[in-house]
């Protein structure tokens, strides 16, 4: 019943995984789609976008540890920074109904505040057991046995990641990342320099 398009046929796929597993509506998070916002928003054009950033320091620790991953700071950090100019594009050519930028840090320290604001902008009622996502059967699990990097989507939200960088990375790799990244920080409201301590952190919230 669709116009057989590629676009048409995408939406149709989602629609019919929503609809095996009885959600009204679906996401996509392929990361890679960043690269085509322009074109999604044209093919799309009700689409929103929700755009997650985390610390590049947090970042570059954290691809070290998949399999797939780059092994250097540097390039990891440039990515990141490649991707933070796309969304200054982003944020310029889309109308604010349509994007919205989340905070890792804000949804690990801020949960229900965090996704309350996202549901919102999605016009979508926030319910409790999004806080639990983490207590659901196996059939929804929602990765193959092989992306054992997905495997703390089965654990709640861990306060202790956020600072766990400062002991996995070390001074040289940190000062790589300040460097390539660092235009960013203030406005993101990540702190340059040397690690912060996470008490210190959490009081500039």
């Amino acid at each position: 019943s669709t116009d057989r398009s590629y676009e048409a046929l995408f939406v149709t796929l989602l629609a019919l995984y929503g609809s095996k597993r009885s959600k009204p509506r679906i996401g996509e998070k392929s990361p890679e789609h960043v690269y085509y916002v322009p074109l999604l928003s044209e093919l799309y054009p009700n689409a929103k976008f929700i755009f997650m950033i985390r610390d590049p320091r947090a970042v570059v620790s954290s691809e070290r540890k998949t399999p797939w991953g780059s092994k250097s700071a540097y390039q990891i950090a440039r990515r990141w920074s490649r991707v933070l100019d796309i969304y200054k594009r982003m944020s310029v050519s889309l109308p604010p109904s349509r994007y919205k930028l989340v905070r890792y840090e804000d949804l690990i320290l801020k949960p229900e505040e965090s996704l309350r604001d996202v549901c919102g902008f999605l016009g979508e009622e926030y319910e409790p057991g999004m806080l639990h996502y983490f207590q659901r059967g196996t059939e929804e699990k929602g990765y193959i046995d092989s992306e054992t990097w997905k495997e703390n989507t089965l654990q709640p939200l861990d306060i202790e990641r956020l600072g766990a960088w400062e002991k996995e990375l070390t001074p040289t790799d940190i000062e790589i990342v300040n460097r390539t990244s660092g235009l960013y920080y203030k406005e993101l409201g990540y702190d340059i320099g040397q690690p912060h301590h996470m008490n210190k952190w959490l009081l500039s919230y």
